[in-house]
């Protein structure tokens, strides 16, 4: 950020425990912190989870004015603080000045930026059953699914690993979502088994997830 473009920002203050923004919010101007700090943090599910604490000189809201997206956290005024507000139209105008390969390097990191919004909002809110119930009738066509008693036998661990590592959930998440499979009578647990008896019915609740996928548009 140029000197010239600092000194003709506006200055606005924040008393403490007010807003500078909040997720979710459409604004994409960046901000570059003069005095005082700013706490930024995300809401999942009821949980504050903090993400930063940020100080004299740290610019916050970089992640919206990159990518065009909506305010991926919340910053909260921890006390008194005055920022300069850099206006996204200007920040874009500087950005054309910066050679495409590090355009483009800035614009992979907030990708995954937004991934991991996404991996958390996954973990913290909403049911993940239909997206387990997706992943087990998938497993279900591997080789090392066994045909048994009519239905389809994995190997729990191997099944919980998997969901795990690919959902980035926790495993007490896996284990209460298998529990509500099973619960529905889709798949039984039996001697470090996962039985699915009726995989249709599996599929069935699991397609949710590649309805969701397609009507999601693209950014």
């Amino acid at each position: 950020m140029s000197d010239r473009s600092l000194a003709k920002a506006l200055k606005v203050r924040v008393e403490k425990d007010d807003f500078l923004f909040k997720e979710g919010d459409a604004s994409r101007d960046l901000y570059v912190i003069q005095f005082g700090a700013i706490r930024i943090f995300k809401t999942e599910a009821g949980v504050e989870i903090d993400l930063a604490k940020a100080g004299p000189g740290e610019v916050v809201g970089e992640v919206a004015a990159i990518d065009g997206g909506v305010r991926s956290a919340t910053g909260i005024a921890l006390e008194t603080t005055e920022v300069l507000v850099i206006p996204v139209e200007d920040f874009k105008r500087i950005l054309g000045g910066i050679p495409d390969w590090f355009r483009r390097i800035a614009g992979i990191l907030v990708h995954r930026l937004r991934e991991v919004d996404a991996s958390i909002h996954r973990t913290m809110g909403g049911d993940s059953t239909p997206q387990i119930a997706a992943l087990v009738s998938l497993m279900t066509y591997h080789p090392n699914a066994n045909s048994e008693s009519g239905g389809y036998s994995i190997s729990q661990k191997d099944l919980e690993n998997e969901l795990v590592d690919v959902l980035q959930l926790q495993l007490s998440d896996v284990t209460a979502s298998l529990g509500q499979l099973r619960t529905k009578g889709l798949i039984e647990l039996a001697k470090g088994k996962v039985i699915v008896k009726d995989r249709g019915k599996l599929e069935e609740l699991g397609s949710s997830v590649y309805r969701q996928d397609e009507t999601t548009p693209a950014t």
